[in-house]
């Protein structure tokens, strides 16, 4: 089953984020390049979207802002919105969240450039 969980969105160390489902993905290195200037002009527009696997948080979208991210010095966070799901519906929700195009993105302009809060943060 999967759905949004409840909570607002809030800052993830990009320590915290593995990227585990990655492996399901295939990785363009000019992209994640393209990402880089895109979080050096505009900060970060969209969350990534995670999930809680095994006590850790697993980046289930977001990809691209996450390896960018942790090249860019001036970052050391990213907004993330989290979703409810098994290991099953977290392997669709990759496909359906990176094919369709991130759900996340329907969340509003949110904008964050990666120190401090975005907004309030509320655990998870």
């Amino acid at each position: 089953m999967l759905r949004w969980a409840e909570e607002e969105p809030r800052i993830l160390r990009l320590d915290e984020v593995g990227e585990s489902y990655g492996r399901y993905l295939l990785q363009v290195p000019e992209l994640e390049r393209g990402m880089m200037r895109s979080l050096e002009s505009y900060g970060q527009l969209s969350p990534i979207v995670v999930v809680m696997h095994e006590g850790r948080w697993e980046l289930i979208d977001g990809f691209k802002r996450l390896g960018a991210a942790r090249k860019l010095q001036s970052m050391d966070g990213l907004l993330a919105r989290r979703i409810e799901a098994d290991e099953r519906s977290a392997k669709a929700a990759i496909y359906g969240l990176n094919r369709a195009g991130s759900l996340a993105r329907s969340s509003g302009p949110e904008r964050h450039h990666g120190r401090g809060p975005a907004h309030s943060s509320t655990a998870f």
